[in-house]
């Protein structure tokens, strides 16, 4: 065999060799046992330049669709691929999941409760948390999903984004944004009461309205407050824990240095400001408390 021949056998295989290497190669996110090993798949705010390409079926489906063959009742439903993240939260609030920016068919996203993880076997009984397809996205947009969950403080979750009509994998965002919430308690029992704001923008300005009376809450004018005008602005003068700033951390944290009548029932919500605007760029829901 001449030198060229075998040269050209040599190359040939070679190529052969790494073609089959690329078309069996992949992600090493594929499992919810890969994710939690490896901090490179630990996700939280915006992550752009996700990929599924090269990934699998784990078998894992959810209940808006997910890693085997397609529940939903589509002209042309496929194997799903699926890839899988980890995300710890870092407050106790409501947290939105949402996939953006996505070239997948079908793009699922769905989240499991973490802490019933016990190695790779378990990845398929985790319990669901909740899930959104791309017709049932917030946005209502096709080629987005968006799920909210409420999480406290270290809640450890994994996230699952499935094509559920393709076989191929796509690029996507991930974005994670924690709910600003507002909350209240007597740390101290009767008598005592607490607010804390929460899962804010760090250092940004936040509004605090509380009213006594329910009025049309939680339909009234104010963000679902019904707050009359007078008491609004008499609460805008006193600063904390009705005007003020959030910490590094995003969070408020308030104990009245006063005696509080027991059986008093509060109707708050907290807003925060857009730091270049001073408009209102996000909102609680409206809270109920009654005084111990």
């Amino acid at each position: 065999m001449s030198h060229d021949l075998i040269r050209g056998a040599s190359v040939g295989a070679c190529v052969l060799v790494f073609a089959s290497a690329m078309v069996g190669a992949q992600v090493l996110n594929d499992t919810c046992d890969q994710a939690v090993n490896n901090s490179f798949f630990l996700i939280d705010g915006t992550n752009p330049g996700l990929t599924s390409v090269g990934a699998t079926a784990s078998g894992v489906a959810s209940s808006c669709g997910g890693s085997s063959i397609s529940p939903i009742p589509l002209p042309f439903p496929g194997v799903a691929t699926d890839v899988w993240y980890a995300y710890t939260a870092t407050a106790t609030c409501a947290v939105t999941f949402e996939i953006t920016a996505s070239t997948l068919a079908f793009p699922v996203i769905a989240v499991w409760d973490g802490s019933a993880y016990q190695g790779s076997a378990s990845c398929g009984s985790l319990p669901e948390l909740g899930c959104a397809s791309a017709l049932q996205s917030a946005t209502g947009a096709i080629g987005q999903a968006l799920v909210q969950i409420s999480l406290n403080a270290g809640d450890f979750v994994f996230v699952q984004v499935s094509d559920a009509l393709g076989v191929t994998g796509g690029t996507f965002t991930v974005d994670i944004n924690p709910a600003l919430s507002l909350s209240f308690s007597a740390p101290t029992g009767p008598g005592s009461l607490r607010i804390v704001n929460d899962c804010g923008v760090p250092f940004a300005t936040y509004v605090t309205a509380i009213e006594l009376n329910q009025g049309l809450t939680p339909s009234g004018w104010f963000f679902g407050l019904d707050i009359s005008f007078p008491t609004l602005l008499h609460e805008m003068t006193l600063g904390p824990p009705f005007i003020g700033a959030l910490d590094a951390a995003g969070s408020s944290d308030w104990t009245l240095p006063v005696i509080i009548p027991s059986n008093i029932t509060l109707y708050a919500v907290t807003l925060t400001l857009d730091p270049v605007t001073q408009v209102p760029a996000l909102v609680s829901s409206v809270v109920t408390f009654t005084t111990l």
